[in-house]
């Protein structure tokens, strides 16, 4: 996610000075890329292969996952938990990839 978006914002951006109205065009498209990134989507969307991600709902917010045992939403931390979110979850979020340096 975080590649693709360092990827359109740069494309976005990418003309030279002598094409302003393009440049405009292209900023506009790299607002909408960053927005798009950090849209709140429905938690029917969320992934439930157990990967973590950004979760809220009316004025909390937390990282969590799919618990596929307990067949809940259940929160993340260091120690991957088994503890069921005290509220149903609403939206989420997806977090960014992690660098490279530390990628399996």
């Amino acid at each position: 996610m975080a590649d693709d978006l360092v990827e359109r914002v740069a494309d976005a951006i990418d003309v030279v000075p002598s094409q302003l109205d393009v440049r405009e065009q292209r900023r506009a498209e790299a607002r909408a890329a960053i927005a798009e990134c950090f849209k709140r989507r429905p938690i029917e969307e969320a992934p439930k292969d157990g990967r973590s991600f950004l979760a809220c709902s009316g004025n909390w917010i937390t990282v969590c996952h799919w618990h596929k045992y307990q067949m809940c939403w259940a929160t993340s931390g260091p120690v991957y938990s088994r503890y069921p979110c005290d509220e149903q979850p609403t939206h989420w979020i997806p977090l960014p990839d992690p660098p490279k340096e530390f990628a399996p």
